[in-house]
């Protein structure tokens, strides 16, 4: 028991030198943040509603597009994307981050469906979130071999010194977006926020179970 538990708290001591922290939630809004109309025609107009991506939320991770189907069907279609004051094209592999804008032409009966799937959301949608990125935020230039050595599983020789933005990347063989996932032994480091250049700027750390202290 004492050896386990030992083991537990050197644990949570390296996760604070690797500086995690919980994520932040926020008060649930059932509103949009702006909203505007362009009218189209002499006599007809279209609603667009603007909504941003709250750390939690269900809309953190997804594509706007899924979002769009799942709360208006037909009826409500993304329009842009903004993350840090620059437009984004959309693509298939597009993942909403914290802080993100975004503007669906929607009519005002969807605009509270769309706001609670960008708002912080209650305990149970912010548990089923953590669950996806993970229970701690870790800082992306963090060396690989820091969390290796610190929950004794192995990585290459080259991987112990790169941070670990770049050891995911290494490992992905690709550019990462959002949403992307490593395994680490039994961890799981998900790509949870990006910059206006593609450079990852928070990765999410899911822990596995720990062992039952009697």
């Amino acid at each position: 028991m004492c050896g386990r538990f030992t083991q537990y708290q050197a644990q949570v001591r390296y996760l604070e030198k690797l500086n995690w922290q919980a994520p932040l939630a926020f008060e649930p809004s059932d509103e949009p943040i702006d909203r505007r109309e362009v009218w189209v025609g002499e006599k007809a107009s279209l609603d667009l509603l603007e909504f941003r991506v709250a750390t939690g939320s269900p809309a953190e991770g997804r594509h706007p597009d899924n979002i769009a189907a799942e709360h208006g069907g037909l009826s409500v279609r993304c329009v842009s994307l903004v993350r840090h004051g620059r437009l984004q094209a959309l693509q298939v592999d597009t993942r909403l981050a914290v802080g993100d804008s975004v503007w669906f032409a929607a009519g005002d009966e969807y605009a509270s469906a769309l706001a609670h799937a960008f708002s912080a959301g209650t305990e149970k949608e912010l548990s089923a979130h953590a669950g996806f990125f993970g229970e701690f935020i870790v800082d992306p230039l963090c060396p690989a071999g820091d969390l290796a050595q610190a929950y004794g599983f192995d990585l290459k020789a080259d991987e112990q010194v790169m941070p670990l933005r770049d050891m995911m990347r290494q490992r992905l063989g690709r550019r990462a977006v959002v949403g992307d996932r490593v395994s680490i032994g039994s961890f799981v480091l998900t790509v949870r926020d990006m910059d206006a250049r593609g450079v990852v700027t928070q990765i999410g750390l899911k822990c596995p179970g720990l062992p039952r202290i009697d």
